[in-house]
């Protein structure tokens, strides 16, 4: 069997995710076997009281008794809103799979993230004042 571990960034992807592969998911049972077969009316369950808590860790360093009148600093990275990890037991259904997620996977690969992230598109680029020249070297 293959796993895969599936990012969703927040409760409209993870409801989107839910909808595409056609299975009802719930907070907490994250790991679930993909099986193609669609049931009745796909949803996100979430029983989680609050899905990012807070870190208390910092309060119990001795920095944190020295830096007592500054502003809080938060260096944690992205988290993502739930991860699954789904179990795929052949290739057909790891197929079907990223036919449904519409996403180039392979089983090198371990995780993706839900829904595919677009690139950034940027307003200004780059532009070399010498191009002519370098056109005619």
């Amino acid at each position: 069997p293959y796993t895969l571990k599936v990012h969703c960034w927040n409760l409209e992807d993870t409801n989107e995710f839910c909808k595409t592969i056609g299975k009802t998911l719930s907070s907490d049972k994250r790991k679930f076997t993909f099986v193609d077969k669609p049931t009745k009316n796909p949803k996100f369950i979430e029983k989680r009281k609050n899905p990012f808590p807070k870190r208390l860790s910092h309060k119990e360093r001795i920095e944190s008794k020295l830096w007592t009148d500054t502003v809080e600093y938060w260096n944690d990275g992205w988290s993502s809103y739930i991860t699954f990890e789904v179990t795929f037991k052949n290739e057909t259904q790891f197929v079907n799979f990223t036919k449904k997620v519409k996403q180039r996977l392979s089983l090198n690969r371990n995780f993706m993230s839900f829904p595919l992230r677009k690139p950034k598109v940027w307003k200004y680029w780059w532009v070399c004042r010498n191009v002519r020249n370098w056109q005619r070297i």
